[in-house]
Order: C-alpha cells, then sequence, then structure tokens
C-alpha cells in the first residue's frame, strides 16, 4: 500500500496532514532534527499526536536526523526509547551510530536512513540492510530509472523506499554540504542551515594570486545561481506507484499549517486517482503554487534528468506566489490600486488575499485585499496605505500570496474520512435489571430490556478489517424506531474522522428497534470511542517492545556512559609508537605527470582525474619517483544515476592501475572497497561521535578522517573516548593544510547542466585528466567560494577559498598514528614541495621539537601561503559545540 508521508512543522500542520488525508506524518520533538527551528513538539506532548494520527488510522514518525556529539547521544537514545514506548511508528536517523544503537537495544523500533545519510546506491543499501534498517529515503537527485533499480534492489533485502516528491531541493547533496556549517558557524547537518545557496552570486574564472576583498567580476549578473526551484513530481505518482516505492515525502516541515492542507490534499487526491488507474494527472497548479513556491513554477529536473536552463529561481528565491499581473494605475488619495490582469487567469483573489508587488528581484510592498471590484480583464483593490501607494509604479508586477477561496474549500469538502461499516441489531434480553445503567426502579421486569449492539468495521485504508463491538441495555421504548430514521441517526458521524460506508440493520426477534434516538445516539457515540481506541492499540508495538523501552528510559545514562560517551581525563598508553604521515590530496591532478611526486607518504587522487585511463601516466610517474608511497583514489560522496554505474566500473579497474585502496565517505565505503582495496574512510561519512567512530572502526581500515566541522577539541574528545585498542592499527587523519570541500552537487551553474556545453573546458590542445576551469563565487558582500566544475558528468565541488591552517590539529596529545592531510588546489609544484618539506620537519622530530618549531614552520607555511593567495590563511572555527 503506497503511503502519503506529510511533513509536520507545527502541531497545526500535523492535525491539518491527518485531516486532509496524509497516510503517515513526521515531525521532530525539540532541537534534535534537521528542522531545529520549526515549531517542533515537545516531548511530554509526543504521546498525546501519536494517539491523535493513530486514531485517525496515520502513522507518526520521529524525525532525529542530525549529527550528535557523544554528550548528546543519551538524550537522543533515551527519546527514541520513550518514542518507542508511546507507539511511533518509526525514527528517521542520519547519525550510523545512533542508528545501529537504536536497532541493537530497541529491536522494535523501525529505523529509517535519512536522506543525509546519503544512500544514493546499492552499496549503501547493502550497509542500511547490515545496520538493521528497514527504510531507506532516497536522495533527491535521483532519477526515474535509479528510484525503479534501487527500490527492486531494496525490496529483495526487506528494505522499504522512500521519495521526495514534494517541496525544497538542495542544491547539495543532502548531508554533503558544509558551507553553512564552517563558513557561517551554523551547519546544516545540526538542523541550523541558513541557506547560503539561496542568495545571489557572481561567478567568473579564477585567477591566480587569489584576492580577497576585491569587486566580483560581472557584478551586473548577480543572481541566486545555486538557489533551486521548489520540486514536484505529482504528474509522475503513477509511474513512483509501480515502480514499488512504499512512501511518497512532501517536505516542508519550515511551512505553515495551510501549506499541509493545500499540498496533502492535492496530492491524497492525485494518489487517488492513480491508484484509480488513472495514467494522466492534472494537478491543481494554482494550488501548489499558492502553498508555496520558488521562481513561479516546479521542477522535475532530477527525476527526468532533463537538461535545460530551467532549474534555479530566477533572481527572487523567497516564496514566489501566483502571477497575477501588472500594475496599470495607481490613485494614493482613493486607495486604490488597478491590476491588469493575465491573460490566463481563470479565477481572481478575494478579501483577505495577501498581494504581493515587486520589482525585479525587490518586493515593494505586501498587504491583504480590503475591498476587490472585477472589471473586464481587471481589479481595482483596496489593499495599501496611501503612503505606500505612492512607492508603488506602474508596470510592477503583482502577485497573489493566498488563495482563501481553496482554502475554504478544502476545509468544506476535502476532509479526509475513514469508511465504515455499520451493523446494528437489537433484541430481547434477559439480563437482570442491574446491567442497566439508566435502572432505579425495583419492578422492571426482564421482558422490559432489550439489548442494542453496534458493530463498526473498517473498510479501507491500513486498517481495513479492524472492528470493535459496543453493546449496550436499555428499557424498551414504547415506540418502535423505523429503519429509516435509524440508519439516518447512524450515518451522522459529525465531526469525526469516519464516513458511513455501509449500514446493515437486523432485527432478530422481530420485536423491531425499541429504542429512542437518544439512545440510539449515545450508542453510536460510544462504539465510534471503542473504535478510536482499538485504532490506537493496533497501532502499538508489542507490550514486550513496549516493556523494553520503558527500561531503556531508566538506563540509558549508564549505557551511554559505558558504551559511547566520552571518557574524561583518561590516561592513553604511552607504549603505542607514534606513527605521523603526511598525505597529500590532490583535488585535481598537476599539469605535468612527473610534477605529482613531492615528498609525501600517502597520495589521494580523484576518481574524475583517473577515468578512462587519463591519469594512469600520473601513477605511473609518481611509482617510478617514490615507489614506497602509497595512492589512494578519492571517491564522489555520493555516486548516483550514469555516476554509480561508472564508480563501479572504476572500482573494478584501479588494481589494474596499482591503486593501493580508496578514500570514500560513503555509507557504503567497506563494500566498495571489498577485498582487494585498502579502504579509507573520508569526512563525508560525518563522524561526530565515539559510536559512530567504533562503528567504522570495527572494519579494517588504513585511516579514518572525522567531520570536519568538528574543531580539535572537539575531535580530541572522541579520540579520548575510543582509547587506544580501536585506533592501534588504523591512522587519525586530520585535516590541517588547504582548501576544504564546503559541497558536492549535480548541478554546474556555468553551463546549467544543459546538454552539449563545454564551457568550463580549457582550451588546451592536449588532453588532460582535470581539464576543466575554475570558477569564483562571489556573494554580495564581496565573500568568495571557488567553484570547480567535474565535466565528465557536469557535476560540481565548491571549495573554500580560504586556505586551512589547522595548527591546533598538531597539538593533539595522541601517540597513536596521525596522517595529517594537506589539501592541494592550485598550488604550484615547488610551493607544493615546500608545503611538505615543512610540515615534514615537525612529523619527524619529537614533541619538544615540534613546539620548539611550530612557529618557524607556521612562518614558513604563510610565506607559500602569500603566494597562492592574499590574506586567506585561517585557524579553523568553531562549529558548534
Amino acid at each position: 500500500m503506497i503511503e502519503l508521508l506529510a511533513p509536520g512543522g507545527s502541531k497545526e500542520a500535523i492535525e491539518n496532514a491527518a485531516y486532509y488525508g496524509a497516510d503517515a506524518v513526521y515531525f521532530g520533538v525539540g532541537s534534535k532534527n534537521a528542522r531545529a527551528g520549526a515549531d517542533n513538539l515537545a516531548a511530554d506532548q509526543m504521546e498525546e499526536i501519536i494517539d491523535f494520527l493513530h486514531s485517525r488510522s496515520v502513522k507518526g514518525y520521529l524525525a532525529l536526523n542530525i549529527l550528535l556529539r557523544d554528550h548528546e547521544l543519551k538524550e537522543a537514545f533515551a527519546l527514541a526509547s520513550r518514542a518507542l514506548a508511546t507507539g511511533v511508528d518509526g525514527i528517521i536517523v542520519q547519525d550510523l551510530g545512533l542508528a545501529s544503537w537504536i536497532h541493537s537495544e530497541l529491536p522494535a523500533m523501525p529505523v529509517h536512513a535519512s536522506t543525509q545519510m546519503t544512500i544514493t546506491d546499492e552499496y549503501g543499501i547493502d550497509r542500511a540492510h547490515e545496520l538493521g534498517l528497514t527504510r531507506v529515503v532516497l536522495p533527491r537527485e535521483l532519477n526515474a530509472k535509479s528510484i525503479r533499480q534501487l527500490t527492486k534492489y531494496a525490496e529483495n533485502l526487506g528494505i522499504e523506499t522512500e521519495v521526495f516528491v514534494h517541496g525544497a531541493l538542495c542544491v547539495a547533496y543532502s548531508g554533503q554540504c558544509l558551507i553553512s556549517g564552517i563558513k557561517r558557524g551554523r551547519s546544516a547537518n545540526r538542523g541550523q542551515c541558513s541557506q547560503p545557496c539561496r542568495l545571489s552570486y557572481g561567478i567568473s574564472e579564477y585567477i591566480r594570486p587569489y584576492k580577497y576583498g576585491t569587486d566580483c567580476e560581472n557584478s551586473e549578473f548577480k543572481s541566486p545561481l545555486i538557489s533551486p526551484k521548489d520540486q514536484s513530481l505529482i504528474k509522475h505518482l503513477p509511474e513512483l506507484i509501480a515502480a514499488g516505492v512504499s512512501s511518497l515525502k512532501i517536505e516542508g516541515r519550515m511551512r505553515s499549517a495551510e501549506y499541509a492542507a493545500m499540498v496533502v490534499s492535492e496530492y491524497r487526491r492525485a494518489i487517488d486517482q492513480a491508484l484509480a488507474g488513472s495514467e494522466v494527472i492534472e494537478p491543481d497548479e494554482k494550488k501548489l503554487l499558492i502553498a508555496f513556491n520558488r521562481g513561479g513554477e516546479f521542477t522535475d529536473r532530477h527525476y527526468t534528468s532533463r537538461k535545460d536552463n530551467n532549474f534555479v529561481t530566477g533572481k527572487y528565491p523567497g516564496s514566489f506566489g501566483f502571477y497575477l499581473g501588472i500594475v496599470e494605475d495607481i490613485r494614493p488619495h482613493q486607495g486604490l490600486l488597478k491590476i491588469k490582469l493575465s491573460d490566463d487567469i481563470s479565477a481572481i483573489p478575494t478579501r483577505g488575499d495577501i498581494l504581493s508587488i515587486r520589482s525585479a528581484s525587490r518586493e515593494t510592498a505586501s498587504a491583504p485585499i480590503g475591498v476587490i471590484e472585477k472589471n473586464a480583464d481587471s481589479l481595482m483593490v483596496k489593499a495599501f496605505h496611501p503612503d505606500v501607494l505612492k512607492r508603488i509604479r506602474i508596470g510592477e508586477q503583482v502577485y497573489q500570496m493566498s488563495d482563501l477561496v481553496k482554502l475554504n474549500d478544502i476545509k468544506k469538502n476535502q476532509q479526509h474520512r475513514i469508511p465504515l461499516e455499520l451493523h446494528f441489531d437489537t433484541m430481547k434480553s434477559t439480563s437482570e435489571v442491574q446491567n442497566i445503567s439508566e435502572a432505579a426502579v425495583d419492578d422492571i421486569c426482564p421482558a422490559q430490556i432489550i439489548s442494542a449492539r453496534l458493530r463498526l468495521r473498517i473498510t479501507a485504508g491500513a486498517l481495513a478489517g479492524l472492528e470493535s463491538v459496543t453493546e449496550k441495555y436499555y428499557i424498551a421504548s414504547e415506540k418502535t424506531l423505523p429503519e429509516d430514521r435509524i440508519k439516518q441517526q447512524l450515518a451522522k458521524t459529525g465531526a469525526t474522522q469516519f464516513a458511513a460506508d455501509l449500514i446493515e440493520i437486523q432485527d432478530q426477534d422481530g420485536s423491531g428497534a425499541r429504542i429512542t434516538i437518544a439512545e440510539l445516539n449515545s450508542l453510536r457515540r460510544d462504539a465510534i470511542v471503542e473504535l478510536e481506541q482499538a485504532m490506537i492499540d493496533s497501532f502499538k508495538i508489542t507490550s514486550s517492545g513496549n516493556e523494553i523501552a520503558k527500561q531503556s528510559i531508566v538506563t540509558s545514562q549508564d549505557t551511554i556512559e559505558n558504551e559511547a560517551g566520552p571518557v574524561k581525563n583518561k590516561q592513553i598508553d604511552q607504549a603505542i609508537e607514534a606513527r605521523r604521515r603526511i598525505d597529500v590530496w590532490y583535488q585535481r591532478l598537476p599539469d605535468e605527470p612527473d610534477q605529482t611526486a613531492c615528498g609525501a607518504d600517502c597520495y589521494i587522487l580523484p576518481l574524475w582525474s583517473l577515468s578512462d585511463n587519463r591519469g594512469r601516466p600520473w601513477i605511473e610517474a609518481l611509482r617510478k619517483k617514490e615507489p614506497e608511497a602509497a595512492i589512494y583514489a578519492w571517491l564522489p560522496p555520493a555516486p548516483q544515476n550514469e555516476i554509480a554505474d561508472w564508480t563501479t566500473k572504476m572500482l573494478s579497474q584501479l588494481n589494474e592501475m596499482n591503486v593501493d585502496g580508496i578514500c570514500s565517505g560513503h555509507p557504503g565505503a567497506v563494500k566498495q572497497a571489498g577485498a582487494e582495496l585498502k579502504l579509507q574512510i573520508d569526512s563525508g561519512l560525518n563522524i561526530t561521535n565515539s559510536l559512530t567512530a567504533s562503528l567504522a572502526l570495527s572494519n579494517d581500515l588504513d585511516s579514518v578522517a572525522f567531520s570536519t566541522e568538528l574543531t580539535a577539541a572537539q575531535l580530541f574528545d572522541i579520540v579520548d573516548s575510543l582509547g587506544e585498542e580501536q585506533l592501534a592499527s588504523t591512522f587519525l587523519t586530520l585535516p590541517i593544510y588547504g582548501r576544504q570541500r564546503l559541497m558536492s552537487s549535480i548541478y554546474c551553474p556555468v553551463g546549467h547542466n544543459v546538454s552539449g556545453c563545454r564551457k568550463c573546458y580549457q582550451q588546451d590542445t592536449i588532453i588532460k585528466p582535470d581539464n576543466a576551469k575554475l570558477y569564483d563565487l562571489c556573494d554580495q558582500k564581496n565573500k568568495r567560494m571557488i567553484l570547480q566544475t567535474h565535466p565528465q558528468f557536469c557535476t560540481t565541488d565548491i571549495v573554500d577559498s580560504s586556505l586551512l591552517l589547522d595548527l591546533d590539529m598538531l597539538r593533539l596529545p595522541w601517540t597513536g598514528n596521525i596522517a595529517w592531510r594537506l589539501h592541494m588546489l592550485d598550488e604550484s609544484y615547488q610551493e607544493r614541495i615546500e608545503i611538505v618539506q615543512s610540515f615534514r620537519k615537525l612529523s619527524l622530530g619529537s614533541d619538544q621539537y615540534r613546539k620548539a618549531n611550530e612557529a618557524a614552520v607556521e612562518n614558513s607555511i604563510r610565506a607559500v601561503a602569500d603566494r597562492i593567495t592574499e590574506g586567506s590563511v585561517d585557524r579553523r572555527r568553531v562549529i558548534y559545540e
């Protein structure tokens, strides 16, 4: 049975989603979810909401989908335990460690892999299966073919798939965007995204040396270059249902309760049409646009793999509304505004609807309509104060931002009800008088008592077949109630969630229904209450599961402190031999093969550069010059669609190319490496606590990199908790120099992914592995980032323009194996050699030598950095506590 899953950003939105046809609602409690800014529930509201949802045959899923620190794991697990005890139907999780822990300790609780877990291929689904997850929320970037293939693959493993069908799109792969966190201190992986992708940017070619504080080139072209329109797949619902997708998800926990009503009701109608066999869905486009949209229309670009120029919002990235027309006349002294309507307007706004007046990307004014008059092809409205009208100009565009007529129509006519069969019968009773609650006299004989029974049975939906039987005894009325009147009264389900689908009446002894209308109404009300309770009980997880949950709430503090929490002041075994390794990470290969080797112990080369054997000369030159050095291939963080197929093909070729292993932040990294390749866990896996770190280290790893959103102190808390045994044979990777990757995206703002685009190619006659240009992205405050394009699949990375020099990482009091990672993007051959030599001095010396020479090394590195860029060497910022 297909599920329509709706957002519940507030109690009112949850109620609206249930009223208007959702099969399930997802919501957050407190701040431990990816929408920390929503009007989330309090923990003590959870049981009430779940009972409400279950009484309407609607499931409730708790979103616990953020990355967690060690000191937060106890609270998160306690919340999961409480959710199980209150009957929550599933928990949506991003943090791999928390997901594993919930499955282990609360096996009755279904755990769903959040889209932020970045499961894009079969390797990731295999990992989800190993962790005991029951559902995978597929990324929005997947096309129709991939959704079909992965859904079938998951189904064979007993895993459901969930697909976003409506709402906002991130330009980055979910879980793989660090711009807000690193640049603004508000981590998207912590539910605090500041949405830097919605800003306007200028784009220009990258030029060395990199200069700060200068105006961006092409400033006249500034616009939200990486701000996608909202997605709508409503016309594709029949295909998704046929593909076997289990859940169709609407995004929007930051949206209003009215948004939930309008979008859910429209998708409910469309899904019902699709289930009835309709292959063509014609949605009410205005209803969906009015509810919320960016850019004036929706996109289905990812799903269809359509390559065109119509993906980003344009110059106005906020709530766009519905285009009405233009300002034709302004009469400030009368308070009137005349609007010339667009030719395709079929329904006009009404009193109370909000209008927005705009000029280009700027809103001039907005206000609710007070008076409105329709004249042929125009409207005359009173909405704006005379002083505001003086600011408005003829020719400015007018948008309708709300539609009270449609909203009221939904409330009156489209409330989703559960169909019931009602079976009513009466008979004479042999019961004693004391069984009659109303009896207060002693002279009533049993022959005057009748039994009235009402059986309710749900006929559709998830609880089809569930029934309850309510029986009462009454003193027989003098009159027999006609059958048509009985049906009339039983059909009055009023404001409840039920609708009478079938009413049957039986008179078992032929004496007729000698019952009053008041008694019949009372029987109907009590029967509905009993059925509601039966519905609530039917959703409850087994009593043993509830008992486990209650115990877990009590014991979670001890568990987390013993198994997952930080152990402060732990003494690290000084007998471990300290090994220091220098890793050079190439974000693009050097121009010449013989310039690849620069004195490092390990080289990490981008898989993009190795495709079609183009990178083989660089590998061969490196092996010849530094035969003892290890070589790893860095894999894209979210291989999807044709990139997933290409990645699998490339993995099979790496041994032939004399590559030692892979560096991957993918959830299925162990599966990607297989038995033949060594594995480095990259920071894209988003390890932020010791529980997730332990899970990763349970595999045979060369090295592990934690989330780059951690400070040195936060990272050491995790290392301190793990102890020497888990890290004895694994290098701890510390990024200490270079420009850091902030975002990976399937979208390219240079050429908009239009077929045949070659704008980013260097115009060289020699084909190189990395023949694409670098670009500057500059915001309105002249703050820059670097755009790196990958022409083979028209994907991009956004890289921090600041050169990281995090010497705090060098001060970690850890005597185990450490790999210092140096990120290289545009450094020259000589600069790379100088940088590696500087860090080599520290890696070979004792702690006393390192401390004594840190300042000199820092100065030498800064001297090189000054040749690369001007004023851009920064220590790591504190991201979150």
